[in-house]
């Protein structure tokens, strides 16, 4: 499982927070679907046209070369981040999974854009 949040349910729920929220709240946000990383990742590069991944790296590898681009990245000199982190390999290989309950309960949330719908806009929108 994979919790993403379309900025417009986001600017939603921040909307009804500010409208109808207690101070000292905390709400989790995210789309209404569930997705796995794979999926949306594949729907995300889908939709700006790229060819899709045949072949992935195990998660295992992946976090030793997050963890070798840590170490190394800096020692050769480079100012910017590393393309690959541990931290990224985690948030993409690991499950992540919010409940929007509370934030649906308390304040009415609705999503007002579900994901096929966003990635059809980013479709439309490609140059």
């Amino acid at each position: 499982p994979y919790s993403v949040c379309h900025v417009d349910n986001l600017c939603e729920a921040l909307t009804l927070a500010i409208d109808r929220g207690l101070g000292g709240n905390a709400y989790f946000v995210c789309d209404a679907e569930q997705t796995t990383a794979r999926e949306f990742f594949d729907a995300r590069i889908g939709a700006m046209g790229a060819p899709l991944p045949t072949r992935s790296v195990p998660y295992s590898i992946a976090k030793a070369m997050g963890a070798a681009l840590e170490l190394f990245w800096p020692i050769a000199g480079r100012k910017s981040q590393p393309p690959l982190t541990r931290e990224m390999v985690r948030l993409m290989g690991l499950p992540f999974q919010v409940s929007i309950d509370r934030l649906q309960s308390d304040l009415g949330f609705k999503p007002s854009i579900y994901r096929t719908e966003a990635m059809k806009r980013l479709t439309e929108e490609k140059p």
